[in-house]
């Protein structure tokens, strides 16, 4: 199953809960472990590999958890470098410039959160103040319609876009 726009709360839920679950488990497997005078070989194996997935959904959690505060999309991590609209040239007044990292979507961590679990049409549109974003989907759609032999290509879009039997 892909994990999208209008399901990402739900996944993000349900990765917390796994992770608070393990880690309940975990606790209480090792107190069961200190109070019993013998455990079968058998219970512990299995206690260990049950225990052993705290760390994976953990571990997924604050990968999204960081996604979500960054107003980041997982391609969008992932691919940091081969999104020119996640970077800046700035220049400085001695003369030298300098590349920085700056996402365009990031407007606080608070309503990264409320964005991503109600998402809106701002979730999905370029506004006009992102004149890189435009420049960069602008570049986007004549590579793809340069590369594809048909001319009626459409291009890929930076973010998802509904349609509207989707909305």
């Amino acid at each position: 199953a892909t994990i999208g726009l209008y399901n990402y709360k739900w996944f993000y839920l349900m990765l917390l809960f796994m992770t608070l679950y393990f880690l309940g488990f975990s606790i209480a497997l090792g107190m069961y472990f200190v109070r019993s005078l013998r455990v079968p070989l058998w219970q512990v194996v299995l206690g260990l590999y049950l225990a052993a997935h705290v760390f994976m959904t953990a571990g997924m959690w604050f990968y999204h958890t960081q996604l979500l505060l960054g107003n980041l999309t997982t391609n969008e991590h992932l691919n940091l470098r081969k999104y020119p609209y996640l970077w800046e040239t700035r220049a400085y007044v001695s003369g030298k410039t300098k590349t920085v990292y700056r996402n365009p979507w990031n407007i606080s961590w608070w309503h990264n959160i409320q964005d991503r679990f109600h998402p809106s049409a701002a979730s999905y549109t370029v506004p006009e103040s992102h004149e890189t974003v435009r420049q960069s989907q602008a570049l986007l759609s004549t590579v793809t319609s340069s590369s594809s032999s048909s001319s009626t290509a459409t291009p890929t879009p930076l973010r998802h876009v509904p349609t509207q039997e989707a909305v």
